[in-house]
């Protein structure tokens, strides 16, 4: 809307003024025709008054060349051009009213950049001037208005929700180590107590009927450490393809979320409607 007024070098910083003057009267223009005006008001009634005498007996000419008088004529004719111009350079003047992105509404381009940094799309506040009786607008762009949309709350939601998941993810990540830690001490310390008894059955030959049922004891025991273990570890893996997924989940929505914002942009770019002569509410 704005860019083909643009366009045709009516631009915010033009000054109609430069293009029209104040006063014609003293312009080159109004001075030839004040000279024309001149020219034919003395034939008017001089040689032409008297051809039309010689003929007036077949038909009278003479309203032809009935004229005002001079002067009036020459300044009503400055006055027509002037009002013209005025006329004019109003039109010119309310059309380049409307270059101004936030006419109608008390925005400023300092407070539409605080808004942006809420999350308000960039643009939006340009095009409530003209758009703003629109179905689009009104069925959906108002709502992105912050402190009164309703689509920024939900945004702001999302953001609770997944800061709190990363809380269950940190939670379970904690919990997971705090059991790899466990197990890696039951570990240790099994390993300790086999040494131990193995330096005791070697000194105790006559504890050799007993060795047996030791030793098959520590190997079911070593049986469920290792299932323990290959437990840990597939648990520990699907954790990390959760985080994994979560994570591309996440950068895939801010990505998402910054091209439709980016898309958004474009706003301030609509092109094809007519500008509006009503405004806002503020």
């Amino acid at each position: 809307v704005r860019k083909p007024v643009r366009d045709i070098g009516l631009a915010e910083a033009t000054n109609v003024w430069d293009y029209f003057k104040q006063d014609v009267s003293a312009e080159q223009c109004s001075l030839s025709f004040k000279e024309k005006l001149s020219d034919f008001h003395q034939y008017c009634t001089g040689p032409a008054m008297e051809a039309f005498e010689k003929i007036k007996h077949f038909v009278n000419l003479t309203p032809l060349c009935t004229l005002g008088e001079e002067s009036k004529i020459a300044s009503e004719g400055d006055a027509a051009v002037q009002k013209r111009i005025g006329l004019l350079t109003k039109d010119m003047q309310d059309t380049q009213s409307w270059l101004d992105p936030f006419k109608g509404t008390d925005m400023t381009a300092d407070k539409e950049s605080e808004k942006v940094k809420l999350g308000e799309p960039e643009g939006l506040r340009q095009v409530m001037g003209v758009y703003w009786k629109t179905t689009f607008y009104t069925t959906y762009l108002k709502h992105w208005k912050v402190g009164k949309g309703k689509f920024l709350e939900l945004l702001n939601q999302l953001t609770e929700s997944m800061a709190s998941l990363e809380g269950d993810v940190l939670k379970e990540e904690k919990l997971l180590k705090e059991l790899k830690d466990a197990l890696n001490k039951t570990t240790t310390n099994r390993e300790a107590a086999q040494t131990k008894l193995d330096v005791a059955l070697a000194d105790e030959q006559a504890a050799i009927s007993g060795k047996e049922e030791v030793e098959q004891a520590m190997a079911s025991l070593d049986t469920k450490i290792l299932e323990a273990t290959n437990l840990v570890t597939d648990l520990e893996q699907v954790l990390k393809q959760a985080i994994l997924m979560y994570k591309e989940a996440k950068a895939t929505l801010i990505s998402e979320h910054a091209a439709k914002k980016d898309g958004m942009m474009a706003l301030s770019q609509l092109q094809g409607l007519t500008v509006g002569t009503q405004l806002p509410p503020p």
